[in-house]
């Protein structure tokens, strides 16, 4: 009887309840933080799969490469062409992605669901947006217009080479 009287008092000492709300502590933390994770992923997934019913979507992917591919994407920086549909177009899909590459470096997003996602099609908005853009800081003197975008595209397409085509809906290429 004296053995349980020891083992109980050793275990209720302090020492021992501390170790104990220690681990408590730290599974709570472990579960939170896992808990964040998941919900920044479901975020992400959510925003894929939204951007793949989106009309102006695939709309403003469509206008950035007409444009490119006439050679007159330049002309939309200009206040005069600022109504035009095709400038609404390639708007909208350049603040769409300064968005989303605003929630991936605020954390906001799941980075590697986003990139395994919109990689290529990122960097290949980029490559038809570039010039675009460079107007468009220079008639607004704004360096920072699309900043975030541009900097996740380099980032991205560093990684690897693209490997997604610019068509809607997105189609791995055969390359």
């Amino acid at each position: 009887m004296e053995f349980l009287g020891l083992v109980w008092s050793k275990l209720v000492s302090d020492e021992v309840r501390n170790v104990f709300v220690s681990c408590g502590v730290i599974i709570a933390l472990l579960s939170l933080k896992n808990t964040v994770e998941l919900a920044k992923k479901k975020q992400s997934s959510d925003l894929v799969f939204a951007g793949r019913n989106d009309k102006d979507f695939a709309g403003g992917i469509r206008a950035l490469k007409k444009r490119r591919e006439a050679g007159t994407i330049r002309e939309l920086a200009f206040a005069r062409n600022y109504g035009q549909p095709d400038a609404v177009s390639v708007s909208y899909i350049l603040n769409y992605f300064e968005a989303v590459s605003v929630g991936v470096s605020q954390r906001i997003y799941d980075e590697s669901i986003l990139k395994h996602n919109y990689r290529g099609t990122v960097v290949k908005i980029w490559s038809y947006a570039a010039d675009y853009v460079v107007e468009l800081r220079k008639v607004q003197n704004n360096p920072a217009i699309y900043r975030n975008l541009e900097l996740m595209a380099e980032r991205w397409g560093s990684t690897t080479r693209a490997r997604w085509t610019l068509r809607l809906p997105l189609v791995r290429s055969d390359r």
